[in-house]
């Protein structure tokens, strides 16, 4: 049994391998996420938080080609702090935010601020409609709450799902929890009709095929956006070490 600090060495000789080339890289998988809570000042606690912890920009470690992001609330000032690479012009990124009241403002004002003039990001809110085609009121069934991000690698796939708003006050000062893990990419020899679905990958699958449906994205974006479900179908997710329960409100 290894000791906890032959387990946080082993756990950050993990984070120093290229990312840009995932392998089913081996993760714990499931952290709390690195704080700098003004209250945590014992001595434990720091080691804790330095030791047995994973920073938030640690997720977005290496050169991913695409990027899926969704959450409650988004800040993308937040999230350009912790991880520049979102808003570079070879990314393709996907924010998916649930706060109806403020998707103009950051879709309009702040947005362009990042972007510098590049049409490769995508800022939506899913809208929930009735059988009909007519909306529900605003909090009939909730919010886009979910916190997740999927990042496409060339060889492989990062799925981690979190406890934190991507805000500064979630990430920097609470105590937030995060399920993260590597998938590579399906072995290219073998026929994909014949592949078995895991429980996680057809949840995954169905989640996004759903969520999807009801982005309110521009023409341009809704044609590109149908890859990420078949994006998904090119992975393996055998070594996946969780369950995927997806909730309606």
């Amino acid at each position: 049994k290894l000791s906890r600090q032959q387990q946080a060495k082993k756990y950050r000789h993990h984070f120093q391998i290229e990312a840009s080339k995932p392998k089913a890289m081996k993760w714990k998988p499931f952290y709390l996420l690195q704080s700098n809570n003004i209250f945590t000042t014992s001595a434990t606690a720091n080691r804790h938080n330095a030791e047995e912890c994973v920073k938030f920009s640690d997720l977005f470690r290496g050169n991913f080609r695409k990027a899926v992001l969704g959450n409650f609330m988004i800040c993308l000032e937040t999230m350009h702090e912790h991880c520049p690479r979102l808003f570079q012009s070879d990314v393709d990124t996907y924010f998916i935010h649930g706060v109806a009241t403020e998707d103009k403002i950051m879709n309009h004002e702040i947005l362009p601020l990042f972007n510098q003039g590049n049409t490769h990001i995508a800022l939506a809110e899913p809208r929930v409609l009735r059988d009909n085609g007519s909306k529900f009121s605003m909090y009939d069934y909730g919010k886009h709450h979910c916190k997740y991000g999927l990042l496409f690698y060339d060889n492989g796939i990062r799925v981690f799902i979190t406890t934190a708003n991507y805000i500064s006050s979630d990430i920097d000062n609470l105590t937030n929890a995060v399920y993260v893990q590597d998938f590579p990419l399906y072995n290219k020899g073998c026929d994909v009709s014949t592949k078995v679905f895991t429980d996680f990958e057809n949840e995954l699958s169905s989640y996004f095929t759903h969520l999807l449906t009801y982005l309110k994205l521009e023409e341009e974006w809704r044609s590109r956006e149908s890859w990420i479900v078949k994006r998904l179908r090119e992975y393996d997710f055998t070594s996946a070490e969780c369950d995927i329960v997806i909730i309606v409100a």
